[in-house]
């Protein structure tokens, strides 16, 4: 999928981006090909770290957080010009 989006110039929604792993492409399942953990220091995150390769992810908590494609001026306006 990752593959075809990048040949085609296509964005991967976040949620779905986020269920691979960016090293190994493998999908990344709590438990079996992931492990999750959540931490609470100064900021909340997750951490995902991929059993196969080692790599982390982190991300961040924030209520205040959107995806930039759940955000309005992230679609185009199909206004047509008045002329």
């Amino acid at each position: 999928m990752r593959t075809v989006a990048e040949k085609h110039v296509i964005r991967i929604h976040p949620s779905i981006k986020r269920t691979f792993c960016k090293s190994c492409n493998i999908v990344l399942v709590s438990g079996h090909t992931c492990r999750i953990r959540l931490r609470s220091k100064k900021e909340t995150h997750t951490v995902v770290t991929c059993l196969l390769c080692g790599t982390i992810k982190r991300f961040m908590w924030r209520k205040s957080y959107n995806f930039w494609l759940d955000r309005p001026e992230a679609w185009l306006n199909k206004e047509k010009k008045k002329s």
